[in-house]
């Protein structure tokens, strides 16, 4: 891999990753970020818990107990669920501290990266791809994700409230693309710079324009932009629809992400 190993990549991954939900959770107008001591807790403006809500361990040394008393506390205080992200063969103290205090595993998903410009490709037929500039562009962005993200489960108001203020992702680090069909928004996605390298988020393509190329043309775009920002490498972490199309782009897997969720406490 031009320029790094797999252990300094993971690192530059991890960090990009906290660092977006330092930042998105901010993008909804009752978002909360609040960090000491070597935890980050964020909550958006939706209730749901998976990815909306959750919990970082920003140095390694923290307890994980703590750390889940911690997140426990924010969250119910909230009257929320939340997650956790751990890294496999990493966090591994964090993941049996975890499933022993009763969070439960629900997703297992690849750390992938890209460490060289995308070869440029046609688009399909009708199909055009613009960089989010304005709030309108960025209500077509989140029209996209609210639709793409049922296939998992996510209901359209949870993306909604986790965009409701769209003007706070236009930043010059961040550079958001949709792909229109005949002029209607079919595809999205975004990329974010940070600590040298991109990370690539929210991928997703509404399901009556799946299988046209789309997610390969927004993240061969976003991929590029990231390097166009100064990036070393691009990284994101696969969902299970989307690692078969980031392979053949040429991303590759250096580790695994677990994410844990504590559902709502009654």
């Amino acid at each position: 891999m031009t320029d790094f190993d797999h252990r300094e990549a993971a690192l530059l991954g991890h960090l990009n990753l906290i660092q977006f939900y330092r930042e998105s959770p901010l993008w909804s107008l009752g978002g909360i970020v609040q960090e000491e001591a070597g935890v980050l807790l964020y909550a958006t403006d939706s209730t749901f818990p998976l990815m909306m809500n959750g919990a970082f361990r920003t140095d390694d040394s923290v307890d994980p107990d703590v750390l889940v008393g911690r997140a426990d506390d924010f969250f119910a205080r909230r009257n929320r669920g939340y997650s956790l992200f751990v890294r496999d063969g990493i966090d591994d103290d964090l993941g049996i501290a975890a499933r022993h205090l009763g969070l439960a595993e629900v997703v297992r998903h690849p750390e992938m990266i890209c460490a060289q410009r995308l070869p440029v490709a046609p688009l399909p037929n009708g199909v055009e791809i613009r960089r989010v500039v304005t709030a309108d562009d960025a209500a077509h962005f989140v029209e996209v994700n609210a639709s793409a993200y049922t296939v998992y489960g996510m209901r359209p108001e949870v993306v909604y409230q986790a965009f409701s203020s769209v003007r706070r992702m236009l930043l010059p680090h961040v550079v958001a693309v949709v792909a229109y069909v005949e002029g209607k928004p079919a595809a999205a996605a975004v990329t974010m710079a940070s600590h040298g390298i991109a990370g690539v988020y929210w991928v997703g393509t509404i399901e009556a324009y799946r299988g046209r190329g789309l997610c390969q043309a927004v993240v061969r775009e976003v991929t590029n932009a990231g390097f166009d920002l100064g990036a070393r490498l691009n990284s994101l972490q696969a969902s299970v629809m989307g690692e078969p199309i980031y392979k053949k782009l040429g991303y590759e897997t250096i580790f695994y992400h677990r994410i844990y969720v504590r559902s709502r406490r009654k």
